[in-house]
């Protein structure tokens, strides 16, 4: 079997000097599966070690269910072609479904199987509800402004609201406030600025085609004023009332 890794010449700059070094690149080929005399599929593949890839193939697919009903298993001298012969009678798939990998992987189906269309028409975009998601980070800076209340002096201040700051940041969560001032000042700059500006940074204003009012109101502003609602508004509100009740209980008891 010939190897389809063929080498290609590289240059490479190293230790002051420039060095010539041979690589092996990994290429795909278009290889026809044969079974029993019929063609079944064509699948792309590196097309090294065909004979373990067709056997198993097979056995992924239950075609076969062990290496001793293999009769003969035949790669043609030119690697596009590979015959597998099993000893007993197979039947080929009716349809094949596509996966993954270069140009889809593709696995056999029954039509039982096949699942009707899925149609995108929610209202919601993933866009739409990471925001959400993000600005629930309000509870977080609310927590920190009501652990302020029990600081008695500075340096207490600024110890207590480290860890939900941190935490706000670690976690990649947006600034509402900020975003009401960077997303209109990118559109005027979209919108008003003149190409010399685009062109000092190697863009066009259609890269950022994304960057519309409709988008900020919609897909940013809004989400982002419903989540501050029920972030600082709502769970924030509950976890204080909460403590707040436990704590007189417990001043009861005392």
């Amino acid at each position: 079997m010939n190897s389809r890794t063929p080498l290609a010449n590289s240059v490479r700059y190293h230790a002051g000097k420039w060095e010539t070094l041979g690589t092996e690149v990994i290429v795909e080929t278009p290889v026809t599966l044969t079974a029993n005399g019929n063609i079944w599929m064509t699948f792309m593949c590196t097309p090294t070690e065909l004979e373990a890839l067709e056997a198993g193939f097979n056995y992924n697919e239950g075609v076969i269910k062990s290496k001793e009903e293999i009769e003969l298993v035949k790669v043609c001298s030119t690697d596009d072609n590979v015959d597998i012969w099993i000893k007993s009678a197979m039947q080929q798939p009716q349809k094949w479904r596509r996966t993954s990998g270069c140009t889809s992987g593709t696995t056999a189906v029954t039509l039982d199987q096949i699942h009707p269309e899925l149609k995108d028409d929610h209202l919601l975009t993933p866009q739409m509800v990471q925001a959400l998601i993000k600005t629930l980070a309000k509870a977080l800076v609310c927590i920190a402004v009501w652990m302020c209340y029990s600081a008695r002096s500075v340096t207490d201040n600024i110890l207590v609201i480290i860890p939900p700051i941190a935490y706000f940041v670690a976690a990649g969560f947006e600034h509402s406030i900020a975003n009401m001032y960077l997303i209109p000042v990118s559109l005027l700059i979209k919108y008003m600025e003149d190409t010399s500006f685009f062109q000092a940074i190697d863009k066009t204003a259609a890269d950022f085609s994304h960057v519309t009012w409709g988008n900020f109101f919609i897909a940013n502003l809004l989400p982002v004023i419903i989540g501050n609602i029920i972030g600082g508004g709502i769970w924030s509100d509950w976890f204080i009332g909460s403590c707040t009740r436990a704590n007189r209980k417990l001043k009861t008891v005392i």
